[in-house]
């Protein structure tokens, strides 16, 4: 990774001395822009990764209420345990349920409870997608506005030779 550390201290009208290095203002544009882009990098890798736990836990989340509504019982059937599985899960993840040996209406509000939670972790994840796709297109700035310094550095420089030819 580029990493600028220390002061930069100008020297004469196009040139800076970092760290004991002497360098043109290109070149320090170029690397601070690197330097830009290699954060925002990790930035986007980091909610990436964000991104990619919560959709586990809604998979998780899906599949838990999938559970919950095959032990519903029927109307007039009676009452179903709560299993094991649905209690962690609803524990972990900060759901209300009643557990136990529950009837219908009991059933039908810990599905309703799961479903908020699903509801919610979807929300966040929208969030967390609009926040993936500002990193990407900052990450994208990043490296555009390298490209242009280079080509305007370049340009310069061509113009330069030119007019001493």
């Amino acid at each position: 990774m580029t990493e600028i550390s220390g002061n930069i201290t100008p020297i004469g009208a196009s040139t800076a001395n970092m760290d004991g290095q002497v360098l043109d203002i290109e070149t320090l544009m170029v690397m601070l822009q690197m330097e830009r882009a290699e954060n925002i990098n990790g930035q986007l890798m980091d909610q990436a990764n964000e991104m990619k736990k919560k959709n586990a836990l809604l998979k998780d989340a899906q599949a838990i209420l999938g559970k919950a509504r095959e032990l519903r019982p029927a109307k007039d059937s009676g009452k179903a345990q709560v299993s094991d599985e649905i209690k962690a899960f609803a524990e972990t993840h900060g759901i209300d349920i009643k557990t136990g040996n529950i009837n219908q209406s009991e059933w039908d509000q810990n599905i309703e409870n799961l479903k908020g939670f699903i509801d919610s972790t979807n929300s966040s994840s929208q969030m967390d997608m609009i926040r993936l796709q500002s990193l990407n297109n900052k990450y994208s700035q990043a490296f555009d506005m390298m490209t242009n310094f280079i080509k305007k550095f370049s340009a310069s420089k061509d113009g330069i030779i030119r007019n001493m030819g």
